[in-house]
């Protein structure tokens, strides 16, 4: 068995998947992490596809090292979701994976007065009788099965990020999965302890 691997390397020399050898006592899905041979060391790589056949020579394609079992595995439609990303930006696989998976890292927990911190409730503040009216009408018209895209209107303060939160909260209520994009980096800050805020535990930066 043989398996298609993208190498933890962003950079478009190398974008492209790699053939290895699956050893008989490896047990190995699409998305899991492995470490390889590459080059002269080694590499950490994902696993995007396996194949009973290789499409060169056998005696040319080198066995993954190990499963590296303590990463996170890619799950099939994030990995789906990476790939149409690569395809529609135009940068590397690696690095819409990366953009894809959870961050694996240690937070310390500081509390300053006033402040939330990350994970803490946020309470859903009481809307006016116009976002009331933008938010039932945006929920009727999520309702239909293809859905195209929606341009939410409205000066700063007018209080579209809880309408962007009611809907999530609509989205996750029956299961689904939300990508949610901020325009840009120096409000990531306050967006991320806004979000987690109200969904503590169900937020991937």
């Amino acid at each position: 068995m043989f398996a298609k691997v993208i190498v933890d390397i962003s950079h478009e020399s190398i974008d492209k998947c790699f053939t290895y050898r699956v050893p008989t006592d490896f047990s190995l899905s699409v998305g899991d992490p492995v470490l390889i041979p590459f080059g002269r060391g080694k590499k950490k790589g994902y696993v995007i596809g396996i194949e009973e056949l290789a499409d060169f020579p056998e005696e040319k394609i080198k066995d993954i090292l190990s499963p590296l079992e303590k990463e996170f595995s890619v799950e099939k439609q994030l990995l789906d979701l990476a790939i149409w990303m690569a395809e529609e930006y135009g940068t590397t696989l690696n690095q819409c994976l990366k953009t894809v998976l959870p961050v694996k890292k240690k937070t310390k927990n500081r509390t300053k007065p006033g402040k939330i911190q990350y994970g803490n409730p946020y309470p859903a503040p009481k809307l006016n009788a116009e976002q009331e009216e933008v938010l039932f009408a945006m929920q009727e018209y999520f309702q239909e099965e293809k859905v195209p895209s929606a341009l939410l209107f409205g000066v700063t303060g007018s209080g579209k990020t809880e309408l962007y939160l009611r809907l999530i909260e609509d989205c996750l209520s029956k299961g689904k999965e939300v990508i949610y994009l901020i325009p840009e980096i120096s409000l990531s800050h306050q967006s991320r302890m806004r979000v987690e805020g109200r969904f503590p535990g169900q937020v991937a930066v």
